[in-house]
């Protein structure tokens, strides 16, 4: 009998942590199996598109190379709410022009779906804390974290080749690599993002050029984020408004404008356990210590 009913419970616990994990995945070789998204170019030129011919298949060209004056973006439908963590992997590439340079850059952001009305705005529709104008390449979003990839010394900006971290409006932390970043090569980033009481930590790692040397960087190692949750931490489990991700990116003048390139787009969260799939797993674990004890016991 206390196999049956172990079984039962070691059943429904792996159903309930199944319902309980939530994210996208975005791989840009079959509509049918990605994440559903929506691409948009605000200055209605050069809109982003899937392009065959990457190292691992199809990619996502979120901006070409050369035009300037772009603002595209890229966002998936929502993904969950009542998250206490989330794992996020994405391959990108800046291609710089024929001479090296590259503005402006892109960003990475996870964010309130339902205070943003289902989007992201555009560049410099938003002022941080600071009432300073928001870029996609300086992402301090409000009710959001992102992650920042700035090529562009500006009136903003204080480094190139520099990766940010921010949240609800400001810059958590920064880190000026040793060299390009815009240098033609796919690299990953692998981000973890969890909830700690009132606040978050954050690590950050970064492989360069993943389909060559794949040197592993890390840039942010357990950074603290002060004073803010996931988005839709507080929602019901079931509730799919919670957060959703977006990518964007900018171009700068016509000889500089950066081209950017998405693949490999995987973001997974777990949620925090409902009081019934916590009985349960206490449940589960109670019955399988009787089950070894008697059979510990002497015949």
């Amino acid at each position: 009998m206390w196999f049956k009913i172990l079984r039962l419970m070691t059943t429904a616990s792996v159903a309930s942590a199944t319902m309980a994990q939530a994210g996208i995945s975005a791989l840009f070789e079959n509509p049918t199996m990605d994440s559903g998204y929506t691409g948009v170019s605000y200055a209605d030129m050069a809109p982003p598109m899937v392009v065959s011919g990457g190292p691992s298949g199809n990619y996502y060209q979120l901006q070409p190379n050369g035009v300037a004056g772009l603002s595209n973006t890229i966002a998936f439908v929502p993904s969950g709410a009542n998250t206490s963590s989330i794992h996020a992997e994405f391959d990108f590439r800046m291609t710089p022009d024929a001479n090296g340079q590259s503005t402006e850059g892109f960003g990475f952001a996870i964010y309130d779906y339902v205070n943003y009305g289902g989007y992201i705005p555009e560049d410099f529709t938003q002022l941080d804390v600071n009432e300073e104008a928001v870029t996609w390449e300086q992402p301090r979003w409000n009710l959001a974290f992102s992650v920042g990839f700035d090529l562009f010394d500006g009136a903003f900006e204080t480094q190139k080749n520099m990766i940010t971290l921010n949240a609800d409006g400001r810059r958590v932390a920064a880190n000026v690599l040793g060299f390009n970043i815009n240098d033609g090569l796919f690299n990953r980033i692998v981000l973890d993002l969890e909830n700690t009481g009132d606040d978050a930590v954050a690590s950050l790692s970064l492989i360069r050029d993943v389909y060559g040397a794949a040197e592993n960087i890390s840039v942010f190692e357990k950074e603290a984020v002060l004073g803010f949750n996931i988005p839709g931490s507080g929602l019901a489990p079931t509730d799919p408004t919670g957060w959703a991700v977006a990518f964007g990116g900018r171009s700068g003048g016509a000889s500089t404008a950066v081209g950017i390139d998405l693949d490999n787009i995987r973001v997974n969260a777990d949620a925090v356990p409902e009081p019934s799939a916590a009985m349960l797993l206490i449940l589960t674990g109670g019955a399988s210590m009787v089950i070894r004890r008697r059979r510990t016991q002497p015949v």
